[in-house]
């Protein structure tokens, strides 16, 4: 297809105005400040304890009592270890009445 004089001239001008709509745009993005990159402090993975205190006040309730008792009735008369004592086999145990 042949363009006569005039369809070059009319050729001729959109591609300049295209050229130059672009170019504004390229010169408007590339001169348009940019926010500053958000910088993040971050820490390298380790394993490590968390110590936290909490003080409150108020009462402590048990969920669900319970009453805890022994199949031998009677009064202890004598324990001859201490709490937390070591015992050998055959040490003699608190004796009760009965």
């Amino acid at each position: 297809m042949k363009l006569s004089g005039l369809g070059k001239r009319t050729a001729m001008l959109v591609l300049v105005a295209a050229v130059v709509v672009v170019a504004w745009f390229a010169i408007r993005y590339f001169r348009t400040p940019r926010a500053p990159a958000v910088v993040i402090a971050s820490e390298a993975l380790t394993t490590r304890d968390i110590a936290q205190t909490v003080e409150a006040t108020g009462t402590v309730e048990p969920v669900e009592v319970v009453e805890i008792k022994s199949k031998a009735s009677g009064q202890i008369l004598s324990m001859p270890v201490e709490l937390g004592s070591v015992v050998k086999a055959g040490t003699c145990w608190p004796r009760s009445t009965r």
